[in-house]
Order: C-alpha cells, then structure tokens, then sequence
C-alpha cells in the first residue's frame, strides 16, 4: 500500500493529510512528546543547571584576579613606572581622557604611552620572549663557531 506522497493536489485538506503523512513516516522513531511532557522536560533541566549567580565568584575574588593579571601583564612588558601606571587604570576600565585628567597631562601623551605599552605587553607576553637573547649568545659562544681555514 504506497502513497504518491508529492503535494500535487490542488486541495488544501489533501495537502494536509500529505503533510500529515510525511511527518508520521519521518517521526515513527523519534518520541513526540506532549505539550505538558515537554514544559515538564525543560524545566527540569534547567533546575539541573547552574545558575550564574551560583557560580560566580565573589567581586572582591574577581578584582584581585583581574589585579593579578594586570601585574604580570605588566612585569612581563618591563614597563616604565608612568606606561606601568597609565596601562593599569586603561586596563581597569579608566578611558585615556580620565586618565589624562588625573595625572594633569595632555590627552595625545596618554594615548602615545598606552599606545607604546600596549606594543610592550603583546611583545613580552610572546612565548618566544627572550628566545633571541639565548639564541645570540649560544652562536657567539666560543667553540661553536667553526675555526677560520688559514691558507
């Protein structure tokens, strides 16, 4: 017992029963469920999920982590004490005429400090940081040269 299942009715209530048709064929294996089932089913699992204010850290943790961050961000760049300074209140949230406001400065040095430090930080934090240094001095080390053929 085959249906012709393609819509080439011009009926809509024979187009209905067509739908109808391809959607029990196509959902026999899945489960259907009822509206009542499936409220039911999504709110328990959102009572199994965590809720953000369950997980979430204290402000005073989260200060003290962003903190810390920002002091190695910081060391790691080698700094001076003013792009130390102005980099630290940016990274806290500060923008660059704040900042120029409360150090009495001019906004462009501000801006050419975060600037210059921000070039700093994204150096320093590389992982080959310092790789050149050790590389230089292994090649001028004595020995590793090859000696010169004196003819």
């Amino acid at each position: 017992m085959t249906k012709n299942l393609t819509p080439t009715v011009e009926n809509s209530a024979q187009l209905e029963e067509t739908a109808d048709l391809l959607t029990v064929g196509k959902t026999q294996s899945a489960r259907i469920y009822t509206e009542k089932a499936l409220t039911r089913k999504i709110r328990l699992e959102r009572s199994r999920q965590f809720d953000f204010d369950e997980t979430a850290l204290p402000d005073s943790a989260a200060h003290y982590i962003l903190k810390s961050h920002i002091k190695i961000a910081i060391s790691s760049a080698h700094l001076t004490k003013f792009q130390s300074a102005v980099v630290a209140l940016e990274m806290m949230g500060w923008s660059a005429a704040d900042i120029s406001e409360h150090f009495n400065l001019p906004y462009y040095k501000i801006t050419r400090a975060i600037r210059i430090a921000r070039r700093k930080i994204r150096r320093g934090s590389s992982p080959y940081d310092g790789l050149w240094e050790v590389y230089w001095s292994e090649v001028r080390r004595r020995g590793y040269r090859r000696p010169r053929s004196r003819t």
